[in-house]
């Protein structure tokens, strides 16, 4: 690809922790936006919202939002909703409660994706409850968002 002068635009290659590794790379709060992409996938709509710098196309981080469609679980079919499927700020990882200079992560970019995807959820689809299939590790994150358990899911009513 170098020899032909391409440029690879593939999640992993644009995801800054993978891009400084080539070399300085310096982030602009004025230049962070968010691209989203919609799309068709399981027979549901399907948003990936994602966090760019855009003058240097760096990924800062995603997450991806599904309109649910024809739900499978009861905690789903109580009212129309919507699901973050999936949240991940890349770069290095970094514990809890701790920032580093030029570590993405505990920034509050997750926290900026979150408020798009209710956004999504409450101004394109009209949808008012949002939930989140999460792991047993970050559930208190979400909960302090917002967030309370409704069955094995995370529910928030927007």
């Amino acid at each position: 690809m170098i020899k032909l002068n391409y440029k690879c635009s593939c999640i992993r290659c644009r995801e800054i922790g993978h891009k400084k590794t080539w070399g300085k790379i310096d982030v602009k709060d004025e230049n962070i936006v968010f691209e989203n992409i919609y799309y068709e996938a399981n027979q549901s709509d399907e948003v990936f919202i994602s966090l760019i710098e855009k003058t240097e196309d760096l990924l800062l981080g995603y997450l991806r939002l599904r309109n649910i469609k024809t739900p499978h679980r009861w905690e789903l079919q109580e009212k129309p909703c919507m699901m973050i499927r999936e949240l991940r700020v890349v770069g290095p990882e970094i514990p809890l409660g701790r920032r580093e200079n030029n570590v993405i992560q505990h920034r509050g970019f997750g926290k900026e994706l979150i408020s798009e995807a209710e956004r999504i959820c409450r101004e394109e689809y009209d949808k008012k409850t949002l939930f989140v299939n999460s792991g047993v590790g970050v559930k208190e994150y979400y909960r302090k968002l917002g967030f309370h358990d409704q069955g094995v899911y995370l529910c928030k009513t927007l």
